[in-house]
């Protein structure tokens, strides 16, 4: 299998983007990382993207998918309004989610799997080609529906065009109202 993986970021009306989200691919493996601040405020804005590094770090030196929560409470999160970590390691899959974060999962082209806001939430699934995987901040979701997503991902051919049609239906949605959004888009392929 392989993976494509696209992503988007937006600060919106605010002075910074209060969401910060890092991705990192190789081969067969995927970490991603989405922390989301409380406000604008500079100091929670250097913490959340410290954090999110610390936890990057840690989430790729992982091989198995036991762990995630684990990595996350030892990150120092303790200014983050929200997170999510993916990890992808060849057919595995898992994910946590806390706060105004979630992960959908879509396979066989219907909604599957999803967390959902407020406590922690971790999964575990295995993978197969034409599944795919969004990691979003509360921005993205509160404009964009769960069915939205799924019929946008049947129309779309790979995870670029799936995440350009996102954005539209978003800006659609939010005429950019002011909140900071970021999304994440993994597709699963045959080789």
């Amino acid at each position: 299998m392989r993976f494509e993986v696209i992503s988007y970021s937006n600060k919106a009306g605010r002075n910074v983007n209060c969401d910060r989200m890092v991705c990192m691919e190789k081969a067969d493996k995927v970490s991603a990382v989405l922390c989301t601040a409380a406000g604008d405020a500079e100091e929670a804005i250097k913490k959340i993207k410290q954090c999110s590094l610390d936890a990057m770090e840690q989430l790729c030196l992982l091989e198995n998918t036991e762990m995630l929560g684990d990595v996350w409470q030892a990150s120092g999160n303790e200014a983050v309004q929200g997170a999510a970590l993916l990890m992808i390691r060849g057919k595995k899959a898992a994910w946590y989610c806390e706060g105004a974060a979630r992960v959908y999962l879509f396979s066989d082209g219907e909604q599957m799997e999803y967390s959902t806001e407020g406590s922690p939430c971790e999964e575990k699934t295995e993978l197969k080609p034409g599944d795919a995987v969004i990691v979003c901040s509360q921005g993205f979701y509160n404009h964009v529906s769960s069915m939205e997503m799924e019929i946008d991902l049947c129309r779309s051919a790979d995870a670029g065009e799936w995440l350009d049609n996102l954005l539209i239906r978003y800006l659609n949605s939010s005429g950019l109202s002011g909140e900071s959004m970021s999304v994440l888009c993994c597709t699963v392929k045959e080789k």
